[in-house]
């Protein structure tokens, strides 16, 4: 995690009213503390409803501000703070002065422990990160929780146990939260393969795994990458199993990129997230394989071009194919991706949706500025 020289306002009370009781300078109360984080702004003029939902032609302004601290508690010791705070735009609809109001919480509150060679343990309210869920992104999405995750890594492999008695997780079926969860897995990194499998656990509620690999390989200066994962989940009490097969070839060679992803769910269903957008599920911008029901089937096809230095430009289309005709969809888009320093990017999407038999035009503003 990288130092932060000038710590925000945010930050810096904080960490101030930490160092009340024995009354230290500022100066000396933040030495040590590393702070993270990200701004972004996002204009949207098309919904990222499931494939069966007509995109919305409505424009949107979304806000979400996040800021990560790490304060040194002990010579193998950290105490974790993370908040963040999002918000619609102005409309005519809202409170006082025609905004609405930004939402802001703790999405964690955590103690980190290294004492053990090789391993960390944090204890507290943290960020669940699992195939399964989606610990956070730019936007606002967020899986969190209470309890204790422990990493331990010897070469090659990496271990990952965790258990959380208190999330934001539902359990798929009624939306439920605060489901106890318990995941475990092994990483292996070996002879430029990555392998992973996970396991997860929601009491009472399902039991699921997924198998992923992937390799990369330079051919006289074309770099190719290979990449699957099969996901399993069966819910506790039945017999039906869903399952999610995906895979994905990437290649780039000079200024030129491609992409070819493609995704199937099982004959009884798909349901192997706890959220559309994991790593365990398909994803488009409009248009996802999470939700579609059985046999659905998806793909993803993108072909780019650096055109400068910090600037990229391609071109998207994905297709979802169901079972029932009637919900099948795909998207075209042309994105322009903009990278104007380390630290602040940008892209503009511009495409066309076909959901339920109905078009409609999208468009996409995003900025982003990580510290």
């Amino acid at each position: 995690m990288k130092k932060f020289v000038k710590l925000s306002l945010v930050a810096a009370v904080a960490v101030a009213g930490l160092t009340t009781a024995n009354a230290k300078p500022l100066e000396e109360a933040i030495k040590g503390v590393d702070v993270t984080g990200t701004v972004a702004y996002r204009y949207e003029e098309a919904s990222r409803a499931s494939a069966t939902v007509p995109g919305n032609e409505e424009s949107t302004n979304n806000y979400n501000a996040v800021i990560d601290m790490s304060v040194p508690a002990g010579d193998d010791l950290a105490m974790g703070l993370s908040f963040q705070a999002n918000g619609m735009g102005l409309d005519n609809t809202s409170a006082a002065a025609g905004g609405t109001a930004a939402k802001v919480q703790l999405t964690g509150a955590n103690f980190t422990y290294t004492g053990v060679a090789n391993t960390s343990i944090t204890a507290g309210l943290q960020a669940i990160p699992t195939p399964w869920t989606v610990a956070a992104d730019p936007m606002g999405t967020i899986h969190a929780g209470t309890g204790i995750l422990a990493v331990s890594t010897f070469a090659p492999v990496t271990l990952v146990g965790a258990y959380f008695n208190d999330t934001d997780i539902s359990d798929l079926n009624n939306a439920n939260n605060s489901q106890d969860i318990a995941v475990a897995g092994a990483i292996l990194n070996i002879a430029g393969v990555n392998a992973e499998i996970m396991y997860a656990d929601a009491r009472d509620v399902l039991d699921s795994y997924t198998l992923a690999a992937g390799y990369k390989l330079d051919l006289d200066g074309v770099k190719v990458g290979l990449s699957a994962r099969y996901t399993e989940l069966q819910f506790d009490g039945l017999t039906t199993d869903n399952d999610t097969v995906q895979g994905k070839i990437t290649v780039a060679a000079g200024m030129f990129d491609a992409m070819v992803a493609y995704g199937e769910n099982g004959s009884q269903g798909g349901k192997v997230a706890f959220d559309g957008t994991a790593k365990t599920t398909m994803e488009g911008w409009n248009v996802h394989l999470y939700g579609a029901g059985a046999d659905a089937e998806y793909l993803k096809l993108s072909a780019g071009m650096k055109v400068l230095p910090s600037l990229h430009v391609s071109l998207n289309y994905n297709d979802l194919d169901t079972t029932a005709n009637a919900n099948d969809a795909s998207e075209t888009y042309v994105q322009v991706k903009y990278q104007a320093s380390k630290s602040l990017s940008t892209y503009v999407r511009l495409g066309q949706n076909e959901i339920n038999n109905q078009d409609s035009d999208a468009g996409r503003l995003h900025i982003q500025y990580s510290f």
